[in-house]
């Protein structure tokens, strides 16, 4: 639709205004409209953005509620997916920090000398077992004799 700029004395404005034919009803409808896009179109906009600043305030603070929990001057409630992250965390700091600390302490061994020091210590056990069991067998071909 094209647009067409018509001066119109206020005279002849009002005429119009008053009648209730086709053109009169039309010119109304488009002060009405334009009146609205420039007007009230800000107030509208402004409320729905305040609704839906709401709504989204809201989801947020439902989702740190149940994700999170929440904290008060006098309480705090963590929320179990939060703990159970926190407590996977630790377990696996702690894991690491172990394993780390093993493995610089079997670094710093001397395994050659350890692996050694045990062979010797269960050879030396062994051998006074078969030690005692000879004896005790020397005791009854003894008696035998």
């Amino acid at each position: 639709m094209a647009k067409i700029n018509v001066e119109i004395q206020l005279e002849e404005l009002e005429k119009y205004f008053r009648g209730e034919n086709e053109i009169a009803i039309e010119f109304r409808q488009h002060v009405v409209e334009e009146f609205a896009r420039r007007h009230l179109k800000a107030l509208v906009n402004a409320d729905l953005m305040k609704a839906e600043a709401e709504v989204v305030r809201a989801y947020t603070n439902q989702q740190i509620k149940e994700n999170i929990g929440t904290c008060r001057y006098d309480s705090v409630n963590i929320a179990e997916p939060l703990k159970e992250k926190v407590k996977d965390f630790v377990k696996s700091s702690i894991a690491d920090e172990l394993n780390k600390l093993v493995k610089e302490a079997v670094f710093q061994l001397d395994l050659p000398a350890l692996v050694e020091k045990q062979v010797e210590h269960q050879i030396s056990i062994k051998v006074a077992d078969l030690t005692t069991k000879r004896d005790a067998l020397i005791g009854e071909l003894r008696k035998m004799l």
